[in-house]
C-alpha cells in the first residue's frame, strides 16, 4: 500500500512538473476577423522569418481579446501574436518577409522590418500566470512604409591607372508596401507567393562603369552609360535557414544592351542587436555588356589599347550586408561585397585588377 501511495504521488510531482506556465495575452481591441494565433520562439533565425514557432496557440475569431497559452517551459521566449485574416493557416508576407497582415509583439516592438528577437523577448518562470498587453497593426501601414535619408556606394576601380575608387553619395528612398518595394536604385513587385517561394518581377538602374576622365588608360573611350535592368527575381526558402535568390534582368532603354543573371545563397544572422547576412554568389554578364564595361571596340583602338572582346563572363562574390534598428524608425543598412574578375576581363588592356570591391551605406528614417 505504502509503495502504491508513493507511485501515485511520484506520478502527481511528475504531471505538475510537466504542467509548465502560462501566458495570456490582452489585445488592444477584439478580434473579429479570421483566426488569432499565438507564437513562441527560441530562436532568432525563426523569430526573424516568423516560421516554425516552438510553441503555438490558435483560435478563431469571436470579438475576443484574450489568447492563452499552456504547458510552457520555463525560459527566454520571443512572442508574436497575428491576426489571419484569410484563414489560409499562415502569415502573409511580401518578397522581402515583411507581414502583410495585422501582427503584434511583447514589450510594445513596433519593427520597421525583419523582426530582432532580443526585442520581443520575455521570461517565463515559475512565478506564476503571466499577462501581456499586445497591440495587433499592420507594419505595412494602409499606404506601406516609407524611409527617406541618405546613402553612399563606393566601388572600386579595376581600371589601369585608375588608383582608387568611386564613391557617389545618393538620396536614399524605401518604400516598402504589400507588393511593391523601392529601395534606391532598385525595385520589385510581388507576382506570386507560394509557401516558400516567392516570384517578382524586378527593376535595378545600372550605374555607369567609369568616365574616361578616371584613367588616363581610358582617354579616347568616351563616358560609359547607365541604363535601367528589368526582369525577374526568385527567391525560395531553403534548409537550415539558407535562401537563395535567382535574378535575370535585361537593358529595359537598350543604352548598352544584353542582359545579366545572378544565383546567390545567403543566411542570416543575429548577434545581439544587428543582422548580419553573409552570402555567397555566382554573377552572369553578356558579352554586350561586359563589352561595354571592360572591352576596346575597334574604334576605341589606340597605341597600347588594342581591340579586345570579352566574350560573355561568369564573375564570384562574396559579401556581407547589415541592419541596425538605432531607435523605433532611424534604420542602419549596409553591404560590402568582394567580387572575382576572370582572366577574360583581368587580361583585357584597360584592366589592372582582377577583384571589384562594392559597397552600400545607408541611413534612413521610415515613417
Amino acid at each position: 500500500m505504502k509503495n502504491k501511495k508513493l507511485i501515485i504521488l511520484c506520478c502527481l510531482l511528475v504531471a505538475v512538473s510537466l504542467r509548465g506556465e502560462e501566458l495570456t495575452i490582452t489585445l488592444a481591441t477584439p478580434v473579429e476577423q479570421g483566426s488569432i494565433e499565438l507564437q513562441l520562439f527560441d530562436s532568432s533565425a525563426a523569430f526573424r522569418k516568423l516560421i516554425d514557432p516552438v510553441q503555438v496557440q490558435r483560435e478563431e475569431a469571436c470579438g475576443q481579446k484574450t489568447i492563452r497559452l499552456q504547458n510552457i517551459p520555463p525560459g527566454i521566449y520571443a512572442v508574436a501574436v497575428y491576426n489571419d485574416l484569410n484563414n489560409n493557416g499562415r502569415l502573409d508576407r511580401n518578397f522581402i518577409g515583411i507581414p502583410s497582415e495585422p501582427v503584434g509583439f511583447a514589450n510594445g516592438y513596433t519593427p520597421k522590418g525583419p523582426p530582432f528577437y532580443n526585442q520581443a523577448q520575455i521570461r517565463i518562470d515559475s512565478g506564476g500566470p503571466l499577462n501581456l498587453p499586445v497591440e495587433l497593426s499592420n507594419p505595412l501601414g494602409a499606404r506601406g512604409q516609407i524611409g527617406v535619408g541618405i546613402g553612399t556606394i563606393v566601388r572600386s576601380s579595376p581600371y589601369k591607372g585608375s588608383g582608387g575608387a568611386t564613391i557617389r553619395a545618393i538620396p536614399s528612398i524605401i518604400y516598402i508596401g504589400d507588393r511593391l518595394q523601392v529601395f534606391g536604385p532598385n525595385a520589385r513587385y510581388d507576382l506570386l507567393q507560394k509557401d516558400k517561394l516567392r516570384l517578382a518581377a524586378a527593376l535595378r538602374y545600372r550605374f555607369a562603369a567609369y568616365d574616361e576622365d578616371d584613367s588616363s588608360a581610358l582617354k579616347g573611350m568616351g563616358d560609359r552609360d547607365g541604363t535601367l535592368m528589368g526582369g525577374f527575381a526568385l527567391r525560395a526558402e531553403l534548409l537550415a535557414g539558407l535562401e537563395a535568390t535567382l535574378s535575370a534582368s535585361h537593358d529595359l532603354l537598350n543604352n548598352i544592351g544584353g542582359s545579366e543573371a545572378s544565383l546567390k545563397l545567403d543566411r542570416t544572422f543575429e548577434p545581439a542587436a544587428i543582422q548580419l547576412t553573409p552570402h555567397l554568389g555566382v554573377n552572369w554578364t553578356a558579352a554586350r555588356l561586359a563589352n561595354h564595361d571592360y572591352g576596346v571596340s575597334s574604334r576605341e583602338a589606340a597605341a597600347g589599347r588594342p581591340t579586345y572582346d570579352t566574350g560573355d563572363i561568369y564573375t564570384l562574390e562574396a559579401g556581407l550586408s547589415f541592419r541596425k534598428e538605432i531607435s523605433e524608425r532611424w534604420i542602419l543598412n549596409g553591404s560590402l561585397a568582394v567580387e572575382r574578375l576572370p582572366d577574360d576581363v583581368s587580361n583585357s588592356p584597360i584592366v589592372s585588377d582582377s577583384y571589384l570591391l562594392k559597397g552600400l551605406i545607408a541611413l534612413n528614417y521610415v515613417f
